[in-house]
């Protein structure tokens, strides 16, 4: 929307409005998901002790104590990297049950399920 503005050499107030509320959005929305990981991590982290004693020794061992971790050094951390893939397991963030429509009739564990019907797919372990 911005370049199409700077193309016409013009922003209009309504135009200024809709970039104005897009930018909120996905400012909020960003928020939100990172801050619930963030708070569960936190919430993993004090309930078993030698969990976040080893993963502090980890980070140490890897960076040091005088730089925060980088992007980079996420293969060097497994054992953290495994933290932060539970933390996304145990609590999502967002919702992962996303609904589709069966394409075809189909017959799935002995229930029949017509063509059209919404389904949800299950993320979870279950036999």
């Amino acid at each position: 929307m911005m370049q199409d503005c700077l193309k016409k050499g013009a922003l209009t107030s309504e135009d200024e409005i809709v970039i104005k509320g897009t930018a909120g959005t996905l400012y909020a929305a960003g928020t939100d998901t990172t801050l619930t990981s963030i708070m569960v991590f936190i919430l993993a982290m004090v309930q078993p002790p030698d969990i976040f004693q080893k993963a502090q020794e980890e980070v140490i061992q890897v960076v040091g104590e005088t730089r925060l971790p980088e992007f980079n050094d996420r293969t060097s951390l497994p054992y953290l990297e495994n933290i932060i893939t539970e933390v996304y397991r145990w609590y999502p963030a967002v919702p992962i049950g996303v609904p589709h429509l069966a394409s075809d009739d189909d017959v799935y564990r002995g229930y029949y399920i017509p063509k059209g019907s919404m389904t949800i797919q299950h993320m979870g372990n279950v036999p």
